[in-house]
């Protein structure tokens, strides 16, 4: 199983929970049907270095998602473990 949300600081937003492992596609899926829905003008995404995210972002996302929007110290930061 595999659990899947938006987090923000005054709550958590965009719950999925799917039955087995996420990749790419399944990963699009869940920012197509349930992210980009419940997200505002504004609003800042931060994505982790886990394999399904990065996958080609397909056309309809929005077009000021670019991963050179991050500063570089965020997009190389290393993970702890």
């Amino acid at each position: 199983m595999t659990f899947l949300a938006a987090l923000r600081s005054d709550r958590i937003d965009a719950p999925c929970v799917l039955d087995g492992p996420i990749n790419g596609a399944t990963f699009n899926l869940y920012v197509e049907e349930f992210l980009v829905p419940t997200l505002n003008h504004g609003d800042i995404v931060i994505m982790d270095n886990l394999g399904s995210h990065k996958t080609s972002y397909p056309k309809s996302y929005p077009t000021c998602w670019s991963k050179a929007l991050l500063p570089a110290t965020v997009q190389s930061r290393p993970q702890p473990y």
